[in-house]
């Protein structure tokens, strides 16, 4: 969940550090979109096992519906409810964002049902990596901005960037492990359909794009120079990424990049946070 807090963290300091804030609406922004998060992933596990994607054996992670802790009913429920309390925080954004908030919010539920869901899961398809880029990054920091200033500026699409970008890496590193597997039960992810070294690669230059974004930001808005707070994480950066430089990784390096990767994530996103806030 943490995933989502950074996107609205951000674009909540982006607004905050324009001059723009709306009280308001932060809460309702954090509690729709942590909603929508989970039930995206509630939903996602439903369909992983309902396609035969997810099961106790082959998977390196346990799921609760392999491993018979709860229902497909039950699983699928959680969800439905998820989505539903999502709209409810949401429908005080809609008064506030008009008929732009009402689609981007229709469109992430859509696709979170979508993402592994219907006669053609996206992300089933290789497009699991655009869409993350796209939904926790571009419209989840530029959708909180637009919330708060009633309007969009290039500063938080700029912002969104580097949020997205790592977004992303979370879910190459995940596909480089997993494609053996993948590949086994018809999952085509990035890492399948062209090979895990390409998504290997993606990683290295999705870790790498977040930290070049910074001075881009700052050398446009100068006003935003607190945003290189980011960099006290490139400590832990240079050690994901100079893990991911063999051209086979082990599992055991791809599961420590993961983790560590969710980790960078939280850490350059507060950080990013707290230098527009003092900026």
């Amino acid at each position: 969940m943490t995933v989502s807090v950074i996107s609205v963290l951000a674009g909540t300091a982006t607004a905050a550090g324009s001059s723009h804030w709306r009280p308001g609406v932060f809460w309702p922004t954090l509690f729709s979109a942590m909603c929508i998060h989970l039930g995206t992933n509630l939903i996602n596990d439903y369909f992983d096992y309902i396609n035969g994607v997810d099961t106790h054996e082959e998977r390196y992670r346990e799921h609760v519906l392999p491993a018979g802790l709860l229902t497909p009913r039950q699983v699928g429920a959680a969800a439905v409810a998820a989505f539903l309390i999502a709209i409810l925080f949401g429908l005080p954004l809609i008064k506030v964002g008009g008929w732009p908030i009402l689609t981007v919010g229709l469109a992430s539920i859509a696709t979170g049902v979508l993402y592994t869901g219907g006669p053609w899961p996206l992300g089933y398809n290789g497009l699991g990596d655009i869409l993350t880029f796209v939904f926790f990054g571009l419209v989840a920091v530029s959708g909180t901005f637009y919330l708060h200033a009633d309007g969009l500026t290039l500063l938080p699409v700029l912002v969104a960037v580097p949020i997205g970008s790592l977004v992303t890496a979370i879910l190459a590193a995940n596909n480089t492990r997993d494609a053996h597997i993948d590949r086994q039960v018809g999952k085509r992810t990035l890492a399948v359909m062209l090979s895990p070294d390409f998504t290997r690669k993606e990683y290295i230059a999705l870790v790498t794009g977040a930290y070049l974004m910074i001075p881009l930001i700052v050398a446009l808005y100068p006003a935003a120079a607190g945003i290189f707070l980011s960099w006290l994480t490139l400590p832990l950066g240079f050690s994901l990424v100079k893990g991911m430089l063999a051209p086979h990784p082990r599992r055991e390096t791809c599961d420590r990049t993961l983790a560590g990767t969710f980790m960078l994530h939280w850490q350059f996103g507060l950080l990013v946070t707290i230098g527009l806030l003092i900026g």
